[in-house]
């Protein structure tokens, strides 16, 4: 517990960034922001990214900005990203591998939607399966704000680590003699986010205020 991220070791899962939330969650635009510059992020670091899209019947499809570029999209129907098809996706391209030490999945950032469903039971199967979650509560959200703050909580207490965007890259980056340093900055900088109109803090860290009430 308490390990620096590794990017040889880590993961990014995306759930269900969909249509449907567009005008149904406050602070859209921030979120998705997020999201994007962690894809943008990890593509960069050359991070594996996995996403889902949740019944499209009646989720929709997956926002324009966030739609993949070179990751794969599992559909499903179950709550939980953790699905069959997306766990023997990652059992090919890691854990088979297990002569490399720096070819194996260990870590996964988690982001999207809803925080109180989809994303709490992705991070409570992950952390059944042995593997530490980073949830970044700045790219994910509930369209009721009380259901988000629950789950935080209920987050909290199971292990999960509570980060945000900018500090995960940070993390990932490690030092500005990376490489790959300048890149990641200008991408966490070109969010354009101006965060006194979306950001609330308590002591769960700095939050998107999500319900339209708000």
């Amino acid at each position: 517990m308490g390990d620096i991220l590794d990017y040889n070791t880590t993961a990014l899962f995306i759930c269900d960034p969909q249509k449907y939330y567009l005008d149904r969650v406050g602070g859209i635009d921030v979120i998705v922001r997020n999201i994007k510059c962690l894809i943008d992020s990890c593509k960069e670091l050359e991070i594996k990214t996995f996403m889902t899209k949740h019944n499209p019947s009646i989720y929709d499809e997956i926002i324009e900005e966030l739609e993949p570029s070179n990751h794969p999209v599992f559909e499903k129907t179950l709550y939980s990203m953790y699905t069959k098809d997306l766990k023997k996706n990652i059992d090919e391209l890691y854990n088979s591998n297990v002569r490399d030490p720096t070819n194996y999945l260990r870590t996964v950032i988690l982001a999207g939607f809803e925080t109180h469903v989809c994303i709490i039971q992705t991070a409570l199967d992950l952390i059944r399966e042995g593997y530490t979650v980073h949830v970044i509560t700045d790219a994910t959200a509930s369209i009721d704000s009380l259901e988000y703050t629950a789950s935080l909580k209920r987050l909290k207490q199971s292990g999960v680590y509570l980060t945000t965007t900018e500090a995960v890259l940070f993390q990932l980056l490690r030092d500005d003699a990376n490489p790959k340093s300048s890149k990641i900055i200008d991408l966490i900088t070109n969010r354009s986010i101006s965060l006194p109109s979306y950001y609330k803090e308590d002591e769960y860290g700095v939050q998107i205020t999500h319900s339209k009430s708000n």
